[in-house]
């Protein structure tokens, strides 16, 4: 299954499509599957040319958008994401984890 990655951490929003075997995805929590997500978006598992999903970065799952922070999600509502994009780059950071 195929998930969109809002690269903000690093990439300046551009989109990562990350593929989640479905054997992976089939039957689980939300969480796990976000924690999936964030596991095959990594360059040591699925190498792709743009960095790997990191804090900051931000899942489109279910039509709703999850923030990766330093330890956990934040469920971002639409006008929480349009807001989070203007940021710069060093607010995103912190305010993925929490400051």
């Amino acid at each position: 299954m195929k998930f969109k990655v809002h690269m903000l951490a690093f990439e300046d929003g551009k989109i990562r499509v990350v593929d989640v075997p479905d054997d992976e995805v089939k039957g689980r929590s939300d969480n796990d599957i976000l924690e999936r997500i964030f596991y095959w978006g990594q360059n040591e598992f699925a190498p792709q040319p743009i960095c790997s999903v990191s804090v900051g970065d931000v899942v489109e799952y279910n039509d709703k958008f999850f923030l990766v922070q330093g330890a956990g999600w934040k469920e971002l509502s639409e006008v929480e994401m349009d807001n989070y994009k203007k940021f710069d780059r060093n607010d995103r950071i912190k305010f993925s984890y929490g400051f």
